[in-house]
């Protein structure tokens, strides 16, 4: 009894942290952007402003604010940063600055809720960073590159580009 609603519990409270956490990292975005004279969303130091923004934020916050030790939302971020970054290096043509925000926007939501929820809430946003996880991640997670067609699809009703 006590685990069904302790269930329920944790997936209201999912349903709202992931959503939260997106909108701090669009403020953490607006803030950064703000104070550097406008968006440099092909430049990772960016990105890494707007991540360390973000987890103060999520730190700050007591619906966030992580029990344990502080440096899992770090550790999460610089695993996430380092496939943009090798986005941002790698891909061409280079991927537009509202691509880039949906990406950033993933990563929040994947960093509080991991990422096969961030997946399955919207596979279209996930679709940007999907082929730059690690295979591991995408395996363990339970969504191998053919079950996320079939969510992409389910979702959007098309198939990925």
């Amino acid at each position: 009894m006590f685990g069904w609603l302790k269930g329920i519990r944790n997936a209201a409270q999912g349903a709202l942290v992931g959503p939260l956490a997106v909108r701090l990292w669009k403020m953490s975005f607006n803030e950064v952007a703000t104070a550097g004279g406008g968006a440099r969303c092909n430049d990772i130091d960016f990105w890494r402003e707007v991540a360390n923004g973000f987890i103060v934020m999520l730190n700050q916050h007591p619906q966030l604010r992580m029990t344990r030790a502080d440096t899992t939302y770090d550790m999460r971020c610089e695993a996430y940063l380092s496939i943009l970054e090798e986005i941002l290096l790698g891909h061409s043509p280079p991927l537009s600055q509202s691509d880039l925000e949906r990406i950033g926007e993933f990563i929040a939501f994947a960093v509080t809720r991991g990422p096969e929820e961030a997946i399955v809430v919207d596979p279209e946003r996930a679709s940007l960073i999907y082929d730059a996880l690690p295979t591991e991640w995408m395996e363990g997670a339970g969504l191998p590159p053919d079950k996320f067609e079939a969510l992409y699809f389910k979702a959007t009703g098309k198939h990925r580009p």
